[in-house]
């Protein structure tokens, strides 16, 4: 969290603890770590994925 809040200042050039104090308000830290764990579950799901190209005629063959 604290090294996404860190580069999240740094983008929008604005002191870290403005940001800190911005997403302490509200549920907006609650927000900021569901889009982290999304993000992670999807980088997990991406990265153990492999691609296979087929021709038409093998895809075919597969009964697809």
């Amino acid at each position: 969290m604290e090294s996404r809040l860190r580069a999240i200042a740094e983008a929008d050039g604005r002191p870290y603890t403005l940001i800190r104090a911005f997403f302490d308000e509200g549920d907006r830290m609650d927000s900021l770590r569901s889009s982290l764990l999304e993000q992670k579950v999807l980088d997990i799901a991406i990265g153990g994925s492999a691609v296979e190209e087929l021709s038409a005629e093998e895809l075919a063959g597969r009964g697809a």
